[in-house]
């Protein structure tokens, strides 16, 4: 048995002032709602240790769309990484938001998998905790 829990890498860049935030209100040929996502997801500014950052990949922590696009955004690429995984699938797999249970044959059925899906997205990875007396720490 194994259990693993999704991490990821914030990237962000460092801005030397950040004036006054905009929106523009030209929808022209895209839809109200790309335009709303983009406004809450893409505009995410913060001050941090006496510089002004911009965040410019994912979603700022405590955002209230924070959880839902995670969901949607792994729940997407899941189904891709498991449908092209060429080794042994796992015996049982389900993921709950952000930790996932699986039990494979061996445990280095285990490593494989987690080897391939730890290569599928730069900013995705994931780590892994295998039994110990019939136990997972996470579950126990």
């Amino acid at each position: 048995m194994t259990a693993t829990h999704i991490t990821s890498n914030l990237r962000s860049g460092k801005l030397g002032t950040v004036n006054k935030c905009s929106y523009q209100n030209n929808f022209g040929y895209q839809t109200i709602i790309i335009k709303l996502f983009l406004f809450a997801t893409a505009e995410t500014h913060f001050l941090f240790d006496g510089f002004y950052y911009d965040q410019i990949d994912g979603v700022a922590m405590g955002s209230l769309l924070a959880p839902v696009l995670a969901n949607l955004f792994i729940s997407h690429h899941e189904r891709t990484w498991l449908s092209n995984y060429n080794n042994s699938t796992p015996l049982f797999y389900h993921r709950y938001v952000g930790d996932i249970f699986c039990m494979f044959h061996t445990e280095q059925e285990a490593l494989l998998f987690f080897d391939y899906l730890n290569l599928q997205h730069p900013n995705i990875k994931f780590t892994s905790e295998n039994e110990s007396n019939n136990q997972i720490s996470r579950l126990s």
